[in-house]
């Protein structure tokens, strides 16, 4: 009986660890989330995987993206911003777009990306979870 007792109360235990959970975990999921975008800024691919239009030369545009990209945990929720260059780049305002065609090479998450944001997330909560409930 007092062994039941014990392994109730441990769990008891793990799940007043849930209490703040998602908050807690907020700075990792920003952690991981930035190490996807500089997986894809790498890559030369807007978050869902699209490559970016190349420059007039041909060569492959923003290759220091990377350092204008800042992501951070606020309370719950993960903010990615980008500064410079590179956020014109992403909104498709870059001068020198002649003939009022639109050239966008998106960088950050997207209505369209939002799927890969939400494994992102998935993958982080879980191993979470499971570090909690199995630590």
């Amino acid at each position: 009986m007092a062994e039941g007792i014990d392994r109730l109360n441990a769990m008891i235990l793990k799940l007043n660890q849930l209490e703040e959970f998602v908050e807690e975990a907020t700075p990792e999921i920003a952690k991981d989330l930035e190490a996807e975008l500089h997986k894809t800024i790498a890559a030369g691919t807007s978050f869902g995987g699209v490559a970016w239009t190349p420059k007039k030369d041909g060569t492959a545009p923003l290759k220091g993206a990377s350092k204008a990209l800042e992501v951070q945990a606020i309370g719950s929720v993960v903010v990615a911003t980008l500064n410079g260059i590179e956020a014109r780049h992403h909104k498709g305002s870059v001068r020198g777009n002649k003939g009022g065609n639109t050239l966008q090479r998106p960088i950050l998450p997207t209505k369209k990306s939002l799927g890969k944001v939400s494994n992102v997330v998935k993958k982080t909560l879980k191993r979470r979870f499971r570090d909690i409930m199995e630590g």
